[in-house]
């Protein structure tokens, strides 16, 4: 069954959704030992370090999903193929969060790191929303290559940012909230981005896409990488916006330099 936005079934789920969510919050509030505490989401560097995280993971699996079918309905690659051309994507994920990782133990303006990552990483994308029917395999899997090194930046920045943003005894409690957060925000993101894929007209099926050509796919592919781009715009506000706190290593390290060595 397939359902309009202002349909009965959606604006309900809609409000009910609101209402558990906000029976949530409520219930962070008054239990004495919450899931989520709020004082740590209170805390700006965790609420800012979280948001950017979110989109920016959230983003990375929804093209991870999404980015295979795109090869294979409109670069009409095979499934094998589509599975090779998603490598450089992964690959500079693995690349970009290993090279700011090591970069971190040695820089004190880290957050520079991903400001700068995260705008190629955007930039990136437009190619591919603007002519996805045009570009060639190699082009696109050059194109997300780019996107995982910048989008991969942010991972360790957050991840560390939050860290050390709380105090020692909260560092699992806070580990565990920013990875339920990008987690719950993945699923929504791929939901969104499905929208696009699935939701342009009626009757739109994994059936009927395997049997369309790509320009048939090509608009509602436009969609889904001007889509991320723009996830990946806000994410880099989130993390502009983000207080640069000095590592606890860097301060450390200053106040006695024999005492933690430099990596």
């Amino acid at each position: 069954m397939r359902y309009a936005w202002t349909s009965p079934h959606i604006v309900g789920l809609i409000a009910a959704a609101s209402v558990l969510f906000a029976l949530f919050v409520w219930r962070l509030t008054v239990a004495p030992e919450p899931f989520v505490p709020l004082s740590i989401m209170a805390n700006r560097v965790v609420a800012y370090a979280i948001g950017c995280a979110s989109l920016a993971y959230g983003t990375m699996i929804a093209l991870s999903i999404y980015a295979p079918v795109y090869f294979e309905t409109v670069l009409g690659l095979s499934a094998s193929g589509a599975g090779l051309t998603l490598i450089p994507f992964m690959g500079g994920v693995v690349i970009g969060s290993t090279v700011c990782g090591r970069l971190m133990a040695k820089v004190t303006r880290y957050k520079r790191i991903g400001l700068v990552g995260l705008p190629f990483a955007a930039l990136s994308l437009v190619p591919i929303a603007l002519i996805p029917a045009q570009l060639s395999a190699m082009g696109v899997g050059a194109l997300l290559l780019i996107t995982g090194c910048g989008l991969g930046t942010v991972l360790p920045i957050t991840t560390v940012s939050v860290q050390n943003a709380v105090l020692p005894w909260q560092l699992g409690t806070v580990t565990g909230v920013i990875n339920f957060v990008r987690a719950l925000a993945s699923a929504l993101m791929v939901a969104l981005y499905g929208a696009f894929l699935f939701g342009a007209e009626k009757g739109v099926t994994l059936e009927t896409i395997a049997a369309r050509n790509g320009a048939a796919l090509e608009g509602h592919f436009r969609w889904i990488f001007a889509a991320a781009a723009l996830c990946l715009a806000v994410s880099w506000l989130f993390l502009l916006a983000m207080e640069e706190r000095p590592l606890r290593t860097h301060a450390a390290r200053e106040a006695d330099p024999l005492a933690v060595p430099a990596e």
